[in-house]
């Protein structure tokens, strides 16, 4: 059986909307295409990977890429920041060869595979996880199988959108094959390279969390052994000395966080390695943080959200400011650093319960924070919750990330009784207060802003460029948060506006 070549494509948000910001966010390590190409690997399907983090897709070398070349099979990454420019690309790549087969997976696709199929000129829908979907679709489209018995797909057929069963997700994640890091290797240097991913799902029921629309409250999660063998190779092929655990929680199983410390321990790593994960704050204890220090974890993120427990009642967090002030400290008093991740703009919150949060982050023992603005993601209860004064379309999508009160594009969800210049100035102005201390900012410069900035050193020349750039740049975003919104921002219903001659670049 011939399968038929498959380009898997990541794109990218427009970054150029980040300012000089664009220059020091370093590019993601794609886990989702590597897991796919992974499993491509494994079943030796010809493929080839392009994310446009690292080299922007211009038309001409879709067309390049695409022309001629028959019934190949393009499969397009759409989140929801993403999801304009995967249709973009989608329409360059059918103009390029009608003949070729597009494919949309990511959190986007699945919660609208109706947009995706009607508005981006896609073929076919993976919904949920991908990698034995789309292996299976692979072998369809080469020999003209039909398409109603594979699970978990959506398609087009006479006029009406099809949706097969959903598939069952990966009971046991060893029996995928292994990340394959030396598929980005190449550049490696413009990635946060040291990333594993040791689990999936998650068994709680925050409502603004997207990534339940993948895998439900269905938590899972890979043997110690599994993950000792990508660490080894992370530390000894790839030299990484930092390396973060990207679970959305890597504490849900208590007896497997011991397990994986205790092999992590016995296996010596270097003493120059260190490990970040994030966790929940009711689910971390003395023991568990004594551990997970010995075995050489040096962070640990929190998302404590709010500073006001009846916004995390609100929110379904399932824990209080009390539990999450215990965790810090408790963490803080272990000798771990702590960072914390807040969500400004929740659905009626008040400015009062604003300066609560803010006040929070500065009264407990905090290393790192981040202070975001809510985006109420498409498939999530938050974005059902507040969907009527939402008004998105497919042309409104770009605007949905979490540090939009810092871009020159609109913010995604104003709460009522609140201006979008007053929440691009709060998302600002928390970020400061916060910073603002001397011994939080020397920290963050020591750190090199976290994993959210790569800044060169301050006391050299291109650091004090770079400082001085983003000082400015800063400046000037909050003036302008004090000025008369010139247009509000209002993404059309009529899902045929989307402007693809505009370009990535040019928005």
């Amino acid at each position: 059986m011939t399968t038929p070549e498959i380009i898997l494509i990541n794109p990218s948000y427009d970054r150029s909307r980040m300012g000089p910001l664009n220059k020091y966010v370093p590019a993601m390590l794609p886990l989702s295409i590597g897991f796919l190409a992974g499993f491509l690997l494994s079943k030796k399907a010809p493929f080839s990977i392009i994310d446009e983090q690292i080299e922007y897709i211009s038309k001409d070398r879709i067309s390049r890429l695409t022309h001629n070349k028959g019934a190949i099979i393009i499969g397009l990454s759409c989140l929801t920041a993403g999801a304009t420019r995967s249709y973009e690309l989608a329409g360059w790549i059918k103009a390029a060869n009608p003949d070729a087969t597009v494919i949309y997976g990511g959190v986007h696709a699945t919660v609208l595979p109706e947009e995706a199929l009607r508005t981006g000129s896609g073929d076919i829908v993976v919904r949920h996880e991908g990698e034995e979907t789309l292996w299976e679709l692979a072998r369809a489209l080469g020999t003209g199988s039909s398409l109603d018995d594979i699970q978990g797909i959506s398609f087009i057929r006479d006029g009406a959108v099809v949706h097969t069963p959903d598939r069952p997700l990966i009971g046991n994640l060893d029996e995928l094959p292994p990340f394959p890091y030396h598929l980005f290797e190449k550049d490696i240097g413009r990635y946060d390279f040291g990333n594993l991913l040791t689990s999936r799902g998650c068994p709680f029921e925050c409502i603004f969390c997207s990534q339940r629309s993948i895998s439900g409250r269905f938590y899972r999660y890979r043997s110690a052994d599994n993950i000792l063998c990508e660490l080894d190779t992370l530390i000894y092929r790839y030299h990484q000395k930092k390396i973060i655990f990207n679970d959305d929680n890597f504490v849900v199983n208590r007896g497997h966080v011991f397990s994986v410390c205790a092999k992590i321990i016995d296996r010596k790593y270097p003493k120059t390695v260190s490990f970040l994960a994030m966790a929940r704050a009711d689910m971390v204890d003395k023991e568990l943080l004594t551990i997970m220090k010995k075995a050489g974890f040096v962070s640990i993120a929190y998302g404590l959200e709010s500073g006001s427990d009846r916004l995390l009642k609100l929110v379904k967090k399932g824990l209080s400011t009390e539990d999450n002030k215990r965790a810090v400290r408790m963490t803080h008093e272990a000798g771990i650093s702590t960072y914390a991740s807040f969500i400004l703009g929740l659905p009626t919150e008040t400015k009062e319960e604003s300066s609560m949060t803010i006040k929070f982050a500065r009264d407990i023992p905090l290393d790192m924070t981040r202070f975001n603005l809510l985006v109420p993601y498409p498939g999530t209860p938050v974005h059902d919750l507040v969907k009527e004064k939402l008004g998105t379309g497919p042309a409104g999508w770009d605007n949905f990330i979490t540090v939009s009160g810092f871009m020159k594009a609109g913010i995604p969800y104003i709460p009522d009784g609140r201006t979008e210049n007053e929440m691009r100035r709060l998302q600002m102005i928390a970020n400061l207060a916060f910073y603002a201390r001397p011994a939080r900012f020397m920290k963050l410069v020591r750190e090199g802003f976290g994993s959210q900035l790569r800044l060169p050193p301050l006391f050299s020349l291109r650091g004090i460029r770079a400082y001085s750039e983003l000082i400015l740049y800063f400046t000037l975003m909050l003036a302008r948060s004090f000025m008369p919104v010139r247009s509000a921002f209002k993404p059309p219903h009529d899902k045929n506006s989307l402007d693809n001659s505009k370009g990535r670049l040019h928005l």
